[in-house]
C-alpha cells in the first residue's frame, strides 16, 4: 500500500515571498544612502556588510572592506593609529561611542575626514558581538571649519574694528578692536 499526504504550503510560500520582498526593500534603502552603512562582527573585526557607498565615502569598495578583517586599520591616517587602538580596546570591552571622527588615506593618497556613527550589538549575556553604523565623508565640512577659524582668527587679531550687523540692524559680532573703538570691554555689552 501507499499512503499519500498532501500539505497546502500556499501560506508558507506567501510568507516566504513577503519576507524576501521586505529584505529587498530594506537592502535597497541601505544601498541608496550616501553614507556607507556597515556591520562588523566582534572580536574578529570581520565586516559582515558594507554598502556600496564605501567607494564614495572612503575611496575603497565595499568588497575591499568585506575581503579583509579590520580593513579600516590599514587605511586609517597615521595620526589616528593610536586613537584607533584605544577605540578598538574600548569596543572589545563593550564601550561603544555614539560617534567619532578620524582621517583615512584614500587610494590616491589624499586625506579624508570620516564621521562614524555607531551602535553596539550585544548577545543575551550582554557581551558585544558586533557594531553597526554609518560613515560619512566630512572632509569638505572640516575644510570649511578650518577656513572659518582662519577668518575668525584674522578678524579677532585685526587692528581694524570689524563688526557684523544682521538685516534688522542688530550687531551679531564685534572684534576686540571694534569694542575698544566704541569704549566697551566685553562683546556681550554691544550684542543685542
Amino acid at each position: 500500500g501507499v499512503v499519500l499526504v498532501f500539505k497546502d504550503v500556499t501560506e508558507r510560500n506567501r510568507l516566504h515571498k513577503e519576507i524576501q520582498e521586505r529584505e529587498k526593500r530594506f537592502r535597497g534603502l541601505l544601498e541608496r544612502l550616501p553614507e556607507a552603512a556597515y556591520r562588523m562582527s566582534l572580536p574578529d573585526g570581520t565586516y559582515e556588510y558594507f554598502s556600496p557607498a564605501a567607494k564614495s565615502v572612503f575611496g575603497y569598495s565595499a568588497e575591499e572592506f568585506l575581503g579583509e578583517p579590520l580593513f579600516i586599520s590599514r587605511i586609517v591616517h597615521p595620526d589616528f593609529a593610536e586613537y584607533f587602538g584605544d577605540v578598538w580596546a574600548d569596543l572589545l570591552r563593550g564601550k561603544v561611542p555614539p560617534t567619532y571622527e578620524y582621517k583615512v588615506i584614500d587610494p590616491a593618497g589624499n586625506e579624508r575626514w570620516i564621521m562614524q556613527s555607531n551602535t553596539g550589538i550585544f548577545d543575551a549575556t550582554g557581551r558585544i558581538v558586533a557594531i553597526e553604523g554609518v560613515c560619512s565623508d566630512i572632509t569638505e565640512l572640516k575644510r570649511a571649519e578650518a577656513a572659518l577659524h582662519l577668518k575668525t582668527s584674522a578678524m579677532e587679531s585685526s587692528i581694524s574694528g570689524i563688526s557684523i550687523v544682521d538685516l534688522d540692524g542688530k550687531i551679531t559680532y564685534a572684534n576686540p578692536a571694534a569694542l575698544r573703538l566704541w569704549g566697551y570691554d566685553h562683546e556681550e555689552e554691544v550684542l543685542g
